[in-house]
């Protein structure tokens, strides 16, 4: 019923516009941009420069469309859509252009807008388990280390909620530009969409640099590429808001079906912008996180999903932990029981300068069984059984129960000596599996 009603206004609304259109042809003119809807139930059109991260989907005053709640309503417009409108001049008292029509909505009718999936709502959107893997290793540059770990101790399906847990100086910046090449290349069907806030301008520029070189090196198609950025210069406002924009982007096109795949760098700042911008009201947990920050954290993070209609969102997100900061460490555990992926880089290797600094042993997947196929799969659990092993034989674990670090360090170089010797990770696993059951 109620979506019955939507289309009938919307019917209405575009037969009075068409006759305005009609009536004053000069007045009008036609423009398109990312809807970008705030808390008072309007919104407006921003533009989204793809050679300025840093001015991506920002208010632009005046030059921004207005548009309604009752249009965004009856066409089906949602935070993040791509709008094609007819918009007429301000009012005597307003700023801004506004919204007489609506005419496509990500391309699609208004029609059809109102007929997507929701991907907020579970019932609508079917969220399920990943059951594609999305492997990074790219055959043509075997150095490319990161993804031939990521691959083989915690493979990534499309859909997957990955947690990068980095401490300081642990080469996370590096493993995200390995893992956007894998996806750029290997998967020409995914988009990609870089998400960096509270970061190092010059991090911001050099990440942009190398994305926009690789895709000019392999000859890829720039418009699958999306970076949206606030430097820790910018006010903790401005964090959030990139990286809700950027996210409600990415479910938009997960509702039409498309694959898009999220580097998000990193959840930890994005937490402590949310912490810093609400209004007190929460109880204050230890370190100094309002509880009323841990909803819209949970439900940024839970952007990540594959829906019944096979659109994805696959959100790697870097989770900051051993820093000085207890808002951090408070962050790092309230994340930890969201992702169904773990990817965690060790501290004794970054501090030796050996990367890429992943612990294999630490590092998983839940349910990877279901996409990487039963012989990889059983592959996977024997060498990771080998390294254990192995790990044991070095004295094993502390009094508590953790692996030793040093010892970590130990398997890590013999596997990383391992990849540079092989061309793949097949015949990795075929060489290093024989040698351990002669050993």
């Amino acid at each position: 019923m109620a979506t019955t009603t939507s289309r009938r206004v919307a019917d209405s609304d575009r037969t009075s516009v068409d006759s305005v259109i009609a009536s004053n042809p000069g007045a009008l003119r036609e423009a398109a941009g990312y809807l970008d809807m705030v808390q008072s139930g309007f919104g407006f059109l921003r533009t989204w420069d793809t050679d300025d991260p840093n001015g991506a989907m920002r208010p632009k005053g005046g030059d921004d469309i207005y548009i309604a709640g009752d249009q965004m309503r009856a066409t089906g417009a949602r935070h993040g859509d791509y709008l094609v409108i007819q918009a007429g001049p301000p009012e005597t008292d307003d700023r801004n252009w506004k919204t007489l029509k609506v005419v496509t909505v990500n391309g699609m009718t208004p029609e059809q807008a109102l007929a997507r999936v929701k991907f907020d709502d579970d019932s609508q959107s079917k969220p399920t388990r990943p059951n594609e893997w999305m492997q990074l290793a790219v055959p043509e540059a075997p150095h490319l280390t990161c993804n031939r770990l990521i691959d083989l101790f915690a493979p990534i399906g499309f859909g997957q909620r990955a947690l990068v847990f980095a401490p300081p100086d642990s080469g996370k910046s590096t493993l995200l530009l390995e893992v956007a090449a894998g996806v750029l290349i290997q998967h020409k069907d995914a988009l990609l969409l870089v998400i960096l806030v509270g970061e190092r301008p010059e991090e911001i520029t050099d990440t942009h640099d190398w994305i926009r070189r690789l895709i000019r090196k392999y000859k890829l198609d720039p418009d699958r590429y999306r970076m949206i950025a606030a430097s820790f210069k910018r006010p903790t406002a401005d964090w959030v808001a990139a990286a809700k924009n950027g996210l409600e982007w990415a479910k938009r096109q997960a509702e039409g079906g498309k694959k898009v795949v999220v580097l998000f760098d990193s959840i930890t700042r994005f937490g402590e912008g949310i912490n810093s911008t609400l209004p007190p009201g929460g109880r204050t947990l230890s370190g100094g996180l309002d509880t009323e920050a841990e909803f819209p954290l949970r439900n940024a993070f839970g952007s990540g999903a594959l829906l019944g209609n096979g659109g994805s969102v696959t959100l790697i997100a870097t989770c900051l932990i051993d820093t000085p900061s207890k808002l951090d460490a408070v962050i790092a555990e309230k994340m930890y029981g969201t992702s169904n992926c773990a990817i965690v880089l060790d501290p004794l290797m970054a501090q030796y300068a050996e990367f890429p600094a992943i612990d294999a042993i630490g590092s998983s997947t839940r349910h990877a069984n279901l996409f990487v196929g039963q012989t990889y799969w059983d592959q996977m659990v024997a060498i990771r059984g080998h390294l254990v092993d192995t790990i044991s034989a070095l004295g094993g674990y502390d009094k508590d129960g953790k692996i030793v670090h040093k010892n970590v360090r130990t398997i890590m170089r013999q596997v990383l000596d391992g990849l540079k010797a092989t061309p793949n990770n097949e015949t990795y696993l075929t060489k290093a599996l024989t040698l351990s059951k002669k050993s």
